[in-house]
């Protein structure tokens, strides 16, 4: 099992944070694709500005990396992070630095500990201040024989000591079901009850409900209540959630769920309880590649009785099936807009790392960069005629080998046609006929995808 630190760059809040995953629980082991590559350099594409993290590792896999951030039309180092792994691949500690005044200066450093089974025993962070390192946080963990979670604690460093801040308890089934948890925490130099939730499962360790109660004027008061269901092959299909308001369950919110014959999600849809009855709130729609690699992740909101088109995730990976760009639009003034959001990435060894910004590009240890400039086609996109009442002929060209994507989307953003979807292509010039007579009058965009590059042309079709 393997663990990650959670970054606290507290300094990176004014642009693009950056942070390291630290999921510790049972049944969320970090993944190890079949493929590993290593990460040479991430670059975080953000409105408020670009960082560069840069990456070099020793022979025992240990990283070093260098954030820089984009100033004056140049890169200048911001922060530095050097990273220690035992032979199993558990972090065992984390050392972060930040450039002041033409010098690294220390930030923060944290430890791991394990027992023989790679459970994580204790994890702590102390700050730089004062030209000395200060206790920041402290977990502490207990697990049974079969690595399930008893415990944990979670403690705060004040004035040179740990004080106690939450702590909590875990019951399991014989199946590793987590059936109960309690928690309590520290409030006038004693544990005081905090809250506490209950689980079921049905027989093939699917969770059905969940139940949440928290610790009111001395008595436990219901909270919150979730039911889930799931089809034949365990796909969560409805999760239907209920809230405790003048003492009885109230309607809140519930999703559904839909996938293809291989178990990937295609789509979510989310409601709301107003006034009575059940109203839709916001979709989800999602694409893969052959690999069932996700692609896209369209995103629309219920407005004035229809469903209008809100933001989308764009993804493209190497032959590895690894994350080489991200990318996250929204739909403003009838145009996809690069908009900042939160952006995960995982490497190929299932290390975690989270972004705020609009698009990541990410570049692996003997591969060749990407760059924004790279492209596969020289954008010579149009479409005649223009408007357009049946047959249009659209032109475009390849100016190196690639898989290319051609879609026509309507003024709301929703995708009408998709005429290509990454087809290879070799170089060249290309002319295709397509006939939108099926196509209500409107205004409509074309847009070409090449490599990590697209360009958007309108046109307006007529009837």
């Amino acid at each position: 099992m393997k663990y990650f630190y959670i970054s606290f760059l507290f300094i990176l809040s004014f642009m693009t944070a950056i942070s390291r995953d630290n999921e510790n629980q049972k049944g969320k082991e970090t993944t190890i694709l079949s493929n590993p590559d290593l990460v040479e350099s991430i670059i975080v594409y953000s409105t408020t500005g670009n960082l560069k993290r840069s990456y070099t590792y020793d022979s025992n896999g240990n990283d070093t990396s260098i954030t820089e951030r984009w100033l004056n039309g140049q890169w200048v180092n911001y922060t530095r992070n050097n990273n220690t792994y035992d032979s199993n691949g558990n972090q065992l500690t984390f050392f972060t630095e930040q450039w002041q005044n033409g010098q690294w200066v220390n930030l923060q450093r944290g430890n791991y500990r394990y027992d023989s089974n790679g459970n994580q025993l204790t994890f702590f962070t102390e700050l730089w201040q004062n030209g000395q390192w200060v206790n920041q946080l402290r977990y502490t963990y207990t697990y049974d024989s079969n690595g399930n979670k008893l415990t944990y604690l979670w403690e705060q460093g004040q004035n040179g000591q740990w004080v106690n801040n939450y702590q909590g308890t875990y019951t399991y089934d014989l199946n590793g079901n987590n059936l109960t948890f309690f928690s309590v925490k520290w409030e006038n130099v004693q544990w005081v009850n905090y809250s506490r939730g209950t689980y079921t499962y049905d027989s093939n360790g699917n969770q059905l409900t969940s139940f949440g109660e928290f610790w009111e004027n001395g008595q436990w008061v219901n909270s919150k209540r979730y039911t889930y269901t799931y089809d034949s092959k365990g796909n969560q299909l409805t999760s239907f959630y209920e809230k405790w308001e003048n003492g009885q369950w109230v309607n809140y919110s519930r999703v559904s769920y839909t996938y293809d014959s291989n178990g990937y999600k295609l789509s979510e849809l989310d409601e709301d309880w107003v006034s009575g009855q059940w109203i839709n709130s916001t979709r989800y729609t999602y694409r893969y590649d052959s690999n069932g690699k996700q692609l896209t992740d369209l995103y629309e909101q219920w407005q004035n009785g229809q469903w209008v088109t809100s933001g989308r995730y764009t993804n493209t990976y190497n032959p590895n099936g690894n994350t080489l760009t991200m990318q996250y639009e929204s739909w403003l003034n009838g145009q996809w807009t690069n908009t900042n959001t939160r952006l995960t990435f995982q490497d190929s060894k299932g290390h975690k790392t989270y972004f705020t910004g609009y698009k990541i590009e990410v570049t692996y240890k003997g591969t060749t960069p990407v760059t924004e400039e790279t492209n596969n086609t020289s954008f010579s996109l149009n479409s005649t005629p223009n408007p357009a009442t049946g047959l249009t002929t659209i032109n475009y060209s390849v100016t190196k080998p690639g898989t290319v994507s051609l879609t026509i989307t309507n003024s709301s953003g929703i995708e009408s046609v998709r005429i290509y979807d990454n087809q290879m292509q070799e170089s060249g010039n290309y002319s295709i006929n397509y006939n939108v007579g099926n196509l209500p009058s409107g205004v409509y965009y074309l847009t070409i995808r090449a490599g990590n590059n697209a360009e958007t042309k309108k046109f307006i079709v007529v009837k």
